[in-house]
């Protein structure tokens, strides 16, 4: 009797066992991230150390272990050096323009497969400046070239935001600067795309150095400079934006498989260049915490949810398991009542077989002796109703 009193016991709390391995153990994510190096660029993966090395901390949550593998890319782009990869991260290049056209030839179709495949590209300008190490090569700033691949008919990244090939620009502010008028202070109302603004860090206020937008298309997520805003050129032409402010940052998702892409004016703002005596230009603000939002956008990291196949894993778990405790539950519960019955002999399978035939009998006579009266009786009332008539 002991032994099937445990055994109830065990199988009546064995759901919440069940429903504590149910996202007991965190879900491991690698994520692969390549870091473009092999076009001259002078922000190195050493200069962009604190923004790169803070994303295997960001993305962890309760139930999710997260990895970003970062590879460094020091070959031109190719369908197989990018196969695989999650994220491709190209900061501002820097070629002349005999390079940069032979880069495109070759691999536009890298970038194109890679996209179409649900890969994501990260593309990092910056703003013109007589400091070549900053602004690179002029024409290294056009992505409608060298990052534009065609998916059918989709140009990808082409039509999405441009920089002007020829004539990059830098971003002026003359009211809301740290004192510089390139150097612009922007916060939530300049960033029209809550993913990237509040999702997985709040952005309170960030410091752009960087260049203007030109729109090609309307972009699904964007961000706008104050109205008052305007772009300096090389040649030092004031552009003032149409409508709204300029755009600063843009990015879209394409296709059935979600491949993504943003381009930003920047890449300075997430870098380790120094800022001022006492800190570097990622520390600022919430700079680095914009490039956070950015990568996990780019990563299907948020909009937040939990990912589908992670869902379907546990769901699946804890059905099966408690689908199983259902049926075994109630028959541990009959076993159990059964054998108490039939070790205390006060039921035995006779006994039971005896009262099922008895009870049948008594049925049967009952229903017969019912009908014999009811007989009667009918009679009876008949005969007295027919002499009442005579």
């Amino acid at each position: 009797m002991k032994k099937n009193v445990i055994l109830v016991l065990v199988l009546l709390f064995a759901p919440s066992f069940s429903l504590t391995n149910v996202g007991a153990e965190q879900k491991e994510i690698t994520y692969i991230v390549i870091y473009d190096e092999a076009h001259l660029q002078f922000f190195t993966h050493e200069l962009m150390n604190t923004a790169l090395t803070s994303l295997n901390s960001t993305f962890d949550t309760d139930s999710i272990d997260v990895t970003i593998d970062l590879v460094i890319n020091e070959e031109s782009f190719t369908a197989s050096n990018v196969q695989g990869a999650d994220l491709i991260i190209i900061p501002s290049p820097n070629l002349d323009e005999d390079k940069r056209t032979n880069a495109v030839i070759g691999e536009n179709t890298a970038l194109s497969i890679h996209i179409k495949n649900g890969g994501s590209v990260f593309y990092l300008a910056n703003p013109y400046s007589t400091n070549t190490s900053i602004a690179s090569h002029v024409e290294a700033l056009s992505i409608d070239r060298l990052l534009a691949p065609e998916v059918g008919s989709e140009v990808m990244l082409g039509n999405v935001e441009v920089i002007d090939n020829d004539n990059a620009t830098i971003l002026i502010d003359d009211d809301n600067n740290d004192g510089n008028n390139s150097h612009i202070y922007l916060d939530q109302d300049n960033i029209q795309f809550d993913s990237w603004n509040n999702e997985l860090n709040t952005i309170s206020k960030v410091l752009y150095y960087g260049a203007a937008l030109t729109s090609v298309r309307s972009t699904s997520a964007y961000g706008n400079a104050s109205k008052y805003t305007y772009a300096i050129d090389q040649e030092y032409t004031i552009k003032n934006p149409d409508g709204d402010g300029h755009k600063w940052v843009s990015g879209n998702s394409f296709g059935e498989n979600d491949g993504r892409s943003i381009l930003i004016g920047s890449t300075i703002m997430f870098s380790d260049y120094q800022y001022n005596d006492s800190s570097s230009w990622v520390d600022v603000e919430d700079n680095l915490a914009l490039f956070q939002n950015l990568v996990a956008w780019l990563l299907k990291i948020t909009p937040l949810n939990i990912p589908q196949e992670t869902i379907d894993n546990d769901f699946s778990y804890f059905l099966t398991t408690n689908i199983l405790l259902g049926i075994l539950i109630p028959l541990a519960f009959i076993s159990l009542v059964f054998g108490i019955l039939l070790r205390s002999k006060s039921l035995t399978f006779s006994r039971i077989f005896d009262f099922k035939v008895k009870r049948k009998k008594v049925t049967k006579k009952a229903t017969k002796e019912t009908k014999k009266t009811t007989k009667k009786t009918t009679k009876k009332a008949t005969k007295k109703t027919r002499r009442k008539r005579s």
